[in-house]
């Protein structure tokens, strides 16, 4: 029984991500990558790329005003387990959000049977066989840089769930390469940590959340959110605590060490992204500096 009912928890957790393929665009090339002499017109492409002997793969989608002269900033996505880059793009609707702001989209695909992400202590097949998810990760931004123009000062990454809980791993071990996290519906999974330096976190979760819990879920080392909140404030010196209601109710610390943050909302809902466009948007206000 107690098989089954995990099974059937995972199997729910896929829906509740909107597992789903992604059509191309109009005018999207799904295998040419461009090249970094600005002959290239496409507006997203498929990279293939791998890591040691394992094979990966990562939907690229460019804004509309992508300049090659220009350096642009850039966003990578990561699905939660049982996703995929595809279903990524379709659940999170992060395109239009990144196009609207002038961001390059890279969404990343994990591994396995089914698709997960080393996170520490989750999940699936990745965390099994301890799968080398920050140096893929690396290795994506260094094979995207190759083809694309982009701003080494300003690259971010987003997460739902597993991967949510990856960019918590990211923050503490690739270090000055990201300049912040968002985190939605996710957890710290990480294991150790070195203090990272500059690297300011927006954590968005729904209050109805079941898959994973904002007040935690022990048997799959789930810590609470407020737990997760007072660790990682607590890590970056953080002296200012203040509400915030930004669409979304939010405690946001500042006043930290080396000038990051640490931000953390709550949205009705459960284990999807909540809070409509609120989130997406607030993402990118976070991205922006809170401009």
């Amino acid at each position: 029984m107690r098989i089954g009912l995990k099974l059937a928890t995972f199997l729910i957790f896929a829906f509740a991500i909107g597992c789903g393929h992604v059509e191309p665009s109009v005018g999207q090339d799904e295998t040419t990558e461009p090249t970094r002499d600005c002959q290239s017109s496409i507006s997203g492409y498929t990279l293939s790329y791998f890591h040691g002997t394992q094979h990966r793969i990562a939907n690229i989608r460019l804004p509309s005003d992508y300049d090659c002269h220009r350096p642009t900033p850039i966003v990578y996505a990561l699905h939660g387990w049982f996703g995929s880059a595809d279903q990524m793009e379709r659940s999170s609707e992060l395109t239009h959000w990144a196009d609207l702001n002038g961001y390059v989209i890279a969404y990343l695909q994990g591994t396995g049977v089914v698709n997960s992400w080393n996170a520490g202590k989750c999940c699936g097949e990745a965390k099994r066989k301890d799968v080398d998810d920050v140096g893929a990760f690396l290795a994506a931004g260094e094979a995207i840089e190759k083809g694309l123009n982009i701003d080494e000062n300003k690259r971010f990454v987003v997460g739902a769930s597993n991967g949510g809980a990856m960019v918590y791993r990211l923050a503490c071990e690739t270090k000055d390469y990201l300049a912040g996290g968002a985190v939605v519906a996710g957890f710290d999974g990480t294991t150790s940590c070195v203090d990272p330096d500059n690297f300011p976190v927006l954590h968005i979760h729904g209050d109805g959340d079941w898959i994973v819990p904002p007040e935690g879920r022990q048997l799959y080392n789930i810590q609470a959110l407020s737990e997760t909140t007072e660790r990682w404030s607590g890590r970056y010196g953080c002296t200012s605590l203040e509400a915030k209601d930004w669409g979304l109710d939010c405690v946001h610390y500042d006043q930290c060490d080396g000038g990051t943050t640490y931000t953390a909302c709550y949205a009705e809902g459960g284990h999807r992204w909540p809070g409509e466009s609120h989130s997406r948007e607030l993402i990118f206000r976070f991205f922006e500096g809170w401009n």
